[in-house]
């Protein structure tokens, strides 16, 4: 049965303090208030898992990232675990909220799952990206570039000046050996 499958699965998450391995069934409700930052952690989260999870009722969204350039609208879950990016889009939790100073980051599936981010590689300088909060509020970033790295490139979820955004997913297509990153610059906010 999946759901028997789904739920035996371990994931890590990110403690305040540590990395911990839990089962699935609590891994969802486990405060992540600091990126992973051992050993143990050593590669962003990445989409190699080959068994399809359904979005989950229940999990905690922020908002929701629109990018009209690419026709993406989806719910912004909040939560990096692995379990998270299988529902869609994902706020790294300990990064800037929306339209506050430094780099916030989101992270989401390229080919596997919801694949938010198919075509992301297809947005250009300039294409804005929306973030709309729960709360009401709207943040409109620019794309100001993107770039490849390593799966292991923890770095680019570190503070930026500004009010930045980071999104990262897997690269190339089908293979989950890099992340494409790309980089916006809050515009405006209402």
């Amino acid at each position: 049965m999946a759901l028997a499958h789904t739920i035996s699965r371990r994931v890590v998450v990110a403690a305040p303090h540590h990395i911990a391995s839990l089962p699935l069934e609590k891994a969802v409700t486990v405060a992540s208030s600091a990126p992973p930052t051992t050993a143990a952690a050593a590669a962003l989260p990445d989409g190699s898992m080959s068994a399809a999870l359904a979005p989950q009722p229940g999990l905690a969204t922020i908002g929701r990232i629109d990018i009209p350039s690419i026709g993406l609208d989806q719910p912004l879950y909040d939560g990096i675990a692995q379990y998270f990016i299988d529902a869609g889009p994902t706020y790294w939790p300990g990064t800037a909220l929306p339209g506050a100073p430094g780099n916030m980051v989101i992270a989401g599936h390229r080919t596997t799952h919801t694949h938010p981010f198919y075509a992301i590689a297809n947005m250009h300088p300039g294409d804005l990206i929306i973030v709309h909060t729960n709360a009401g509020a709207t943040f409109t970033y620019r794309m100001d570039q993107q770039f490849v790295v390593p799966n292991t490139a923890l770095w680019i979820k570190d503070p930026l000046p500004g009010s930045q955004m980071t999104i990262f997913t897997c690269h190339p297509i089908g293979s989950s050996s890099e992340r494409l990153v790309t980089r916006a610059t809050l515009v405006a906010s209402s």
